[in-house]
């Protein structure tokens, strides 16, 4: 069941219209697939930091839902759905994959998450 929910949401991916939650969608799945499929997760990760490139203010923080109902909204974080969780699950999995996937970010703030991220897994 979860590997369905998982296809079906990656399959909504490229109707995203926001480039932030894009990257932010794509970072957070990739994070969940290393426990599952290693082989996809890189991939996605490959995907996401595409999207993080093209994304103005991705910031690598925690995913999150809002839930709006008749009178409010609620926000709800998730934890461990961030760039650096993804980043150190890549790390455990594929060391040279992480290094490269962190290479790739254009923002030098954001690539220096992800290797920070990355080594935390070695250290």
């Amino acid at each position: 069941m979860s590997s369905d929910f998982l296809s079906t949401a990656m399959a909504s991916f490229p109707k995203i219209e926001d480039p932030d939650g894009r990257a932010a969608a794509m970072v957070a799945t990739a994070g969940i697939l290393y426990a599952i499929d290693a082989s996809l997760a890189a991939q996605m990760l490959t995907e996401g930091v595409n999207a993080i490139n093209h994304a103005k203010r991705y910031d690598g923080g925690v995913y999150g839902v809002t839930l709006e109902m008749a009178k409010s909204k609620v926000w709800l974080p998730l934890p461990k759905f961030d760039l650096d969780h993804c980043f150190e699950q890549a790390a455990k999995r594929n060391w040279p994959g992480a290094l490269a996937a962190a290479q790739s970010i254009e923002s030098k703030v954001l690539r220096s998450h992800a290797y920070i991220a990355a080594c935390r897994q070695v250290l």
